[in-house]
């Protein structure tokens, strides 16, 4: 069981690196990360783009209380359900991992 989580925990950190590369810095860029989770890949986002905030929507309460203490701007919203509570034009990046 133990070579099965390394193997997952491997592949999960090569998959954000390589997602991350993607990105391109941009200051001025207002980002929201659907399906934040607890926010720890969120603030990777943020600190490759180098915006100043960045949104996050999750349903998971404990999740949400986690992401918001690390100062992610937290909507609860289950993604499954439409629309979403977000205006139209408002991001620049919108992330989905």
């Amino acid at each position: 069981m133990k070579l099965r989580t390394n193997v997952y925990q491997n592949w999960i950190r090569s998959r954000n690196r390589n997602f991350l590369k993607l990105l391109e810095p941009n200051p001025d860029a207002k980002v929201v990360d659907l399906g934040c989770g607890d926010g720890e890949f969120s603030l990777k986002v943020k600190e490759r783009i180098g915006c100043n905030k960045i949104c996050g929507i999750d349903v998971h309460e404990p999740y949400i209380n986690k992401a918001k203490v690390k100062g992610i701007d937290v909507i609860k919203h289950d993604l499954n359900e439409f629309p979403y509570p977000l205006e139209n034009n408002t991001f620049d990046v919108v992330v989905s991992n």
